[in-house]
């Protein structure tokens, strides 16, 4: 995961800002998101990054301005920030995070 970091951090400058222009989600896409994304937010991060909690300001229900680079870096346990605070995600879910992260981290439904 450190090593591609750097390359999907690129990525993201490059591209705009998550959320702020609406693009067309794939069949693939969604489902990629409903199976392997949307399952490890409600289990590690909604609870405390939710529409009435939103800590550090992330509301992870909606998808609405997720710092996607801070999010890598926290579920990496790159730097001062690590997410979630009870323990390291599994592998492949940093996996399929950095994957999803890579196709343009398209979340069904936001806008």
């Amino acid at each position: 995961m450190t090593h591609m970091l750097p390359r999907l951090l690129a990525t993201l400058a490059i591209g705009s800002a998550f959320g702020q222009s609406p693009v067309q989600i794939s069949a693939e896409q969604t489902d990629f998101f409903e199976k392997k994304v949307r399952p490890v937010f409600v289990q590690n991060c909604q609870m405390c990054h939710n529409g009435k909690a939103k800590m550090a300001g992330i509301d992870l229900s909606t998808g609405a301005g997720l710092p996607v680079d801070r999010l890598l870096r926290a579920v990496g346990y790159e730097g001062s920030i690590k997410m979630p605070p009870s323990g390291k995600l599994k592998p492949e879910e940093i996996r399929d995070l950095a994957d999803w992260v890579k196709i343009g981290a398209p979340w069904p439904g936001a806008q």
